[in-house]
């Protein structure tokens, strides 16, 4: 073998055990920073958590209270909506009384219309009657004149003598 060989291994062997050796160091330099960094990530998370956990209870806090709200709210329409109900059946209660009011107002006022109209009629017969009996009167009246002036005439006639006797 040719005596450069062995040298030339040795000294590849020298270069792939630095290049070993760097890839270590390299390797613990990259796992110290990322310690480093992993251990300025934890206190700046553990400050985040310290500065957000009043928030963060805020929020919980406000979840609770959003949905007591929601709860108070669900209620609160829930009852309109029983109340809405409530008045709608009453006022259709009170339109279906009212149409029947109506109905029976409609009906004494057609039998009163009826009822003077018929009282009209009565009256203007009983006056029909009254103008024939007043004429029927007056007809009498007429048979019953002349004898009045005869009786008036003997009375003048009496009269006359009672004067002539004066």
């Amino acid at each position: 073998m040719a005596s450069w060989v062995g040298p030339t291994v040795a000294i590849a062997l020298v270069v792939i055990a630095a290049c070993y050796v760097g890839l270590a160091l390299a390797t613990i330099g990259a796992i110290r920073e990322a310690r480093q960094k992993s251990d300025t990530m934890a206190r700046e998370l553990a400050e985040l958590r310290s500065d957000i956990g009043p928030a963060l209870q805020a929020v919980n806090r406000f979840g609770e209270s959003g949905s007591e709200i929601a709860d108070m709210l669900r209620d609160e329409v829930g009852e309109i909506v029983r109340t809405s109900q409530a008045v709608r059946r009453q006022v259709r209660r009170g339109v279906r009384q009212a149409q029947h009011r109506l109905a029976d107002l409609d009906a004494l006022l057609e039998v009163a219309t009826e009822e003077a109209d018929a009282a009209l009629v009565d009256a203007a017969n009983a006056l029909e009657t009254v103008r024939t009996s007043a004429g029927l009167l007056s007809q009498v009246g007429r048979f019953l004149a002349p004898r009045d002036e005869e009786y008036e005439d003997e009375d003048e006639d009496e009269e006359y003598e009672e004067d002539d006797d004066a």
